[in-house]
């Protein structure tokens, strides 16, 4: 997580409804599965269908598209932090 500072990061954010995401968090909750397992999945989806956001710029000059999909959840234990990847 530490080097994870150094690394050049760039955001894109819009407003969006999420509504139907809430009615099926809803219906689904009662089965033990949580909104975080939820968004989780939406995440891994919407880096599949568009790869393009799951790259990263190596040594400042050119850029690696990730075969792989890895979303990592940042989980509170005694003394710190964990971050188990999925």
């Amino acid at each position: 997580m530490v080097e994870s500072l150094v690394v050049p990061t760039f955001r894109v954010g819009y407003t969006i409804t999420t509504d139907a995401l809430d009615a099926l968090y809803k219906k689904i909750k009662s089965k033990g599965v949580t909104m975080t397992e939820l968004l989780a999945k939406a995440t891994a989806l919407a880096l599949a269908k568009h790869p393009v956001i799951n790259s990263s710029c190596r040594g400042g000059n050119s850029f690696v598209y990730n075969s792989s999909i890895n979303i990592a959840v940042v989980v509170a234990i005694d003394g710190g932090l964990t971050t188990p990847v999925l």
